[in-house]
């Protein structure tokens, strides 16, 4: 009786929410916003899962600048709305207002997966690439910027810095005379000319070669927020339970209508081991803030505790079918039925989400992942071809169709795959240098081998890299005999991925190619220690005999 009483209230409630929203706006169209922040308030507490009042509140607070309520909103609309191209500009906004230039860029890569027309947000990226040092991917952003919009003057200046930091300054000063044709003289280039001329355009000192893991690190949100986070964690880790309740109390309070209160609740149950409690808590954190990704992992922890891997993924299904379109759980769920020995299921799993969510590339994305992970990667080819079907333009599709083709040996297919991505896409790293390894691998001829080395040289320029580009970049090193340079780059990529096999063994030859025989045959273990298979296997194996690893 309760529960049909709610359910006829929903309709009610949505339709409220939906006056509040437009009350909302114009107020904001008065001046009014504190008024207008009220009204958003109440349409979130009538219906959390409203996605233009999160949008209203997130411009909002953006545009007075209150940086650390906007992330909130705009954080979980990207949760709530993942192919929202709007929800993810706010959320790069707030972190470039934020001076997070990483965070802001890594927004701007969704902004871009999901709208590659947003010529906005490329511009912004470009300048963001080059505060980050990674001038070959601001200098393709900021020329297909300005062949998109020619009077764009943010992306003729970022063009002319890219250029100039990466062929020199009478380049840089050549781009800027074209600027001037197109937009006239303005002084943001003539500022720009004479940075260009007196030699002040150098990017920032490399930190190193290993890019650090993208993600949502809370101790890295904006302002104050990160310091709430920062002081939560601190108060955890010292077993101080009665501070961090203090501090989960104080930001349910100071921000309202978001996962903060129920949440951090949550953790401090959860790290005194009172598992139901936790439970219900982050439960009633997803009423708050739906489809929110935090709550859910910190759900797969309790579920895995209470009754395992087969349990957690049977909690993590319902969620989704709860919530028609919603399957974000789903890859999670399959590999803790891979955790339980389901394989089957877990395919079964993955592949739920063809039909829940059937207008979107993301769900044939992470089945063709799942089947690369199973070493299946015919299946993986067939479900990338249906993929691009309905979706011939997605790169991240043609991008995992090209490493299943190579995966099953069809090397010149799969480099036939890379070139058609890089037109299209020309500053994906993980594209390039796999099309690099697979040139001077596969084919002989000298202009290959060139063109493989111009792509890891200007990758280079780049900054730095994830583990698996950089991986093969080290085949790339390795076939043209640079040992040294192979090192350079494979050292790092194992320590940011060291449980990977096939890592292991492109360092092993490294470093029997740099005359360390010791410490390749500690490598080439290392990689058949794993017990998984990884392309190169059958030669790993040869190389331990070689070294005299096998008696």
């Amino acid at each position: 009786m309760a529960g049909g009483a709610l359910a006829a209230r929903r309709p009610i409630r949505a339709l409220l929410a939906q006056r509040d929203v437009a009350q909302a706006r114009e107020l904001i169209a008065a001046g009014r916003s504190a008024d207008a922040r009220t009204a958003l308030h109440r349409a979130l507490r009538r219906k959390p899962d409203l996605a233009g009042a999160r949008q209203a509140l997130g411009n909002l607070e953006l545009a007075e600048r209150h940086l650390e309520q906007a992330f909130l909103q705009f954080q979980a609309l990207t949760d709530q709305q993942p192919a929202s191209a709007d929800a993810w500009l706010g959320l790069a906004r707030v972190r470039a207002l934020a001076a997070q230039p990483a965070e802001a860029a890594a927004a701007l890569d969704e902004v871009l997966d999901l709208d590659p027309a947003r010529i906005d947000a490329r511009s912004q990226r470009a300048e963001l690439r080059l505060e980050l040092g990674q001038d070959e991917g601001a200098l393709l952003d900021a020329a297909a910027a300005t062949r998109a919009n020619p009077r764009d003057l943010r992306a003729w200046r970022a063009l002319a810095r890219a250029t100039a930091r990466g062929k020199g300054t009478a380049a840089g000063l050549e781009v800027l005379d074209r600027a001037v044709a197109a937009v006239g003289i303005d002084p943001v280039l003539t500022d720009e000319r004479t940075a260009v001329q007196t030699g002040t355009v150098r990017g920032p000192a490399r930190t190193g070669r290993l890019r650090e893991p993208p993600g949502d690190h809370a101790d890295r949100w904006p302002g104050e927020l990160g310091a709430t986070m920062r002081d939560f964690v601190g108060k955890m880790g010292r077993q101080d339970w009665s501070g961090a309740e203090a501090v989960a109390s104080a930001a349910g309070l100071t921000y309202p209508e978001t996962l903060m209160g129920p949440w951090l609740h949550g953790v401090l149950e959860l790290g005194n081991r009172r598992l139901e409690s936790a439970e219900r808590l982050f439960l009633e954190t997803l009423t708050v803030s739906p489809r929110n990704h935090r709550p859910i992992s910190n759900l797969v922890t309790v579920w895995s505790v209470q009754n395992g891997p087969l349990y957690t993924g049977d909690r993590l299904v319902a969620l989704a079918e709860k919530d028609p379109g919603f399957i974000y759980p789903l890859p999670i769920a399959a590999h803790a039925y891979l955790e339980a020995d389901q394989p089957a299921r877990a395919e079964s799993t993955a592949r739920l989400a063809l039909t829940a969510l059937p207008d979107a590339p993301l769900p044939y994305r992470d089945v063709a992942a799942l089947y690369l992970e199973l070493d299946r990667a015919s299946d993986a080819a067939a479900i990338c071809e249906q993929g691009l079907a309905r979706f011939p333009a997605d790169a991240r599709l043609q991008l995992l169709q090209a490493q299943a083709s190579a995966l099953l040996g069809d090397r010149e297919r799969a480099i036939q795959q890379y070139e058609r991505v890089l037109p299209r896409w020309p500053d994906l790293p993980l594209a390039a240098a796999e099309l690099a390894a697979l040139l001077i691998e596969t084919r002989s001829d000298p202009a290959s081998r060139q063109r493989a080395l111009d792509l890891v040289r200007a990758l280079e320029r780049d900054g730095p890299m994830e583990p698996e580009v950089l991986g093969a970049m080290g085949r790339v090193y390795l076939q043209a005999g640079d040992a040294a340079a192979a090192l350079a780059v494979l050292e790092p990529a194992v320590r940011g991925a060291p449980g990977d096999p096939a890592l292991h063994y492109q360092l092993a030859l490294a470093r029997k190619a740099a005359g360390s025989p010791d410490l390749a045959l500690i490598e080439v273990r290392r990689s058949l220690a794993s017990g998984r298979p990884f392309p190169g296997e059958p030669e790993a194996r040869r190389l331990l005999r070689e070294l005299g690893g096998e008696k």
